[in-house]
């Protein structure tokens, strides 16, 4: 894959009130940019794992993720409370 000889770890998503046909229009571009068999070897080669939201998915997820992390920091004492809210 020309130009992407980097592996990226993190979460992305949309941005916080972009309109609903933007939003949709890059939901749509993604799930299709991951179907072609030369992106899929090239996962498979580089072992990694993929996982797709839309953005409701995606809010529902970090909500979750963030919930799970905040207590987690808590119960081992890294902090007492979490500085910013999720949402």
């Amino acid at each position: 894959m020309d130009g992407y000889q980097m592996a990226r770890k993190g979460r992305t998503g949309p941005a916080p009130g972009m309109p609903l046909r933007a939003m949709q229009k890059l939901e749509s571009a993604s799930t299709k940019a991951m179907e072609p068999l030369k992106v899929m070897n090239m996962v498979q080669k580089l072992d990694l794992i993929t996982v797709y939201y839309n953005s409701k998915e995606y809010g529902q997820y970090l909500k979750t993720f963030w919930t799970r992390c905040e207590k987690t920091m808590e119960e081992i004492g890294i902090i007492k409370e979490a500085a910013t809210s999720p949402y």
